[in-house]
């Protein structure tokens, strides 16, 4: 589950989270080789980072693109139904049957934490401005790059 009630309760158990910026947009172009991130509109994240007074993992993984085959130009239609059901479920259904899943190695890189501490709000839970956020999310993205 990753809504952000859960997230905040597993948080405060002390417990960490891994979250996948970009998820089901990312995956219609995934294909060997071929690595798309979807972040600048994303900032979730770091909205829910801030308000539990956490700093954030940067992590990339090198492989899952090619776990399951995609379909390299599905026609319109097929990506228009693709679009319809992901607007309905939130999952993004891959265009046709094009295999089975890949067992492939998967590389998973970890950057340096990002430190939003000065970021933070006065008391865990507290809102956090606009402007804050922006700034952590510029962080997490120069460190991803």
């Amino acid at each position: 589950e990753c809504t952000k009630p859960f997230i905040r309760d597993v948080l405060r158990q002390q417990k960490d989270v891994a979250i996948f910026v970009g998820g089901a947009q990312e995956s219609c172009y995934a294909t060997p080789g071929r690595y798309v991130c979807f972040v600048s509109a994303h900032k979730g994240f770091v909205r829910l980072a801030l308000e539990e007074h956490r700093d954030i993992l940067p992590m990339w993984t090198f492989g899952d693109e090619s776990i399951m085959p995609q379909m390299l130009k599905p026609p319109a239609w097929l990506t228009a139904l693709q679009t319809y059901f992901k607007s309905i479920t939130g999952l993004l259904v891959p265009p046709g049957f094009s295999g089975l899943p890949r067992f492939v190695p998967l590389t998973l890189v970890t950057g340096v934490p990002v430190s939003l501490e000065d970021l933070w709000p006065a008391n865990v839970g507290d809102a956090v401005t606009d402007a804050a956020v922006e700034e952590g999310h510029r962080r997490y993205i120069q460190a991803q790059q």
